[in-house]
């Protein structure tokens, strides 16, 4: 698991094992179904140390779904696809942490963001499960500096990025935008060049362009969130595969498995 969703302050708990294929699973992957894995388990909860990884075999679809800590991100129980205040999981920043002395929040950021208390990185307040950002263009509907989750992004102002990553994630926004037929098929390889950038990238920050010189919390922030990144991005680019030759070999063809969003 990636230091971004772990140890004390982190909203992410554990792990949910998800498996893929229904009644078609196989009986390794089956019995996996909805089994916990919890960073600090407690009586009678499997840890994280124990939990497989998927794929298991070739064609596994599975994947691992983050358990949040629903009244730590500021949620309520049972909202599932609402949005978490993550503001009332650290309480109010502290005299370090705050807004001011953090060289990590743009102006721009203010009022939008709080830094995690164990992470260090960067999260929307009220919009825990749309994942952490990174400087103008890395995060779910954060472009130029902007959230753009109302589904209005008239965002014509491609500011200049901040730093090598950055730039990487403003030309994946793009590459988004200029989308035009088979949407999803065009996302994915939008996903595959941000994957390809970042594995190019240095792993040492402060080998990147940057605007200014990283301090030493932004050095940390940007290993992060690149960590966290190549992740999220290459799980979903490495689904699609196994989604594609499921639907071509076994006629078992999930949304978007035949190119394009059904």
């Amino acid at each position: 698991a990636s230091k971004m969703f772990s140890g004390q302050g982190s909203v992410v708990v554990g792990y949910r094992w998800i498996t893929f294929g229904g009644e078609n699973a196989c009986k390794q992957c089956a019995a996996l179904k909805g089994r916990e894995y919890y960073l600090n388990p407690g009586p009678g909860q499997a840890s994280t140390l124990d939990m497989p990884h998927p794929p298991l075999h070739p064609n596994c679809g599975c994947k691992l779904m983050e358990i949040i800590d629903v009244a730590r991100a500021g949620g309520r129980q049972g909202e599932l696809e609402g949005e978490r205040d993550l503001e009332a999981a650290d309480g109010q920043p502290g005299e370090e942490d705050g807004e001011e002395d953090d060289p990590g929040i743009r102006p721009y950021m203010r009022g939008l963001v709080v830094r995690d208390s164990f992470f260090g990185g960067l999260w929307r307040k009220n919009a825990i499960l749309k994942g952490p950002i990174y400087r103008k263009y890395g995060g779910l509907e954060w472009t130029a500096g902007k959230d753009v989750s109302d589904g209005n992004d008239n965002t014509n102002n491609y500011s200049p990025a901040e730093d090598d990553m950055d730039e990487i994630f403003k030309q994946h926004d793009l590459c988004y935008k200029s989308k035009k037929e088979n949407k999803f098929t065009e996302e994915i390889a939008c996903d595959l060049k941000l994957v390809d950038g970042l594995k190019n990238l240095p792993e040492d920050p402060v080998q990147w362009r940057s605007e200014t010189k990283m301090t030493p919390r932004e050095l940390q922030d940007a290993i992060n969130y690149r960590s966290w990144a190549l992740w999220h991005f290459g799980g979903k680019t490495s689904k699609y595969f196994y989604d594609l030759r499921d639907c071509h070999e076994w006629g078992y063809c999930m949304e978007g498995a035949k190119g394009e969003r059904q």
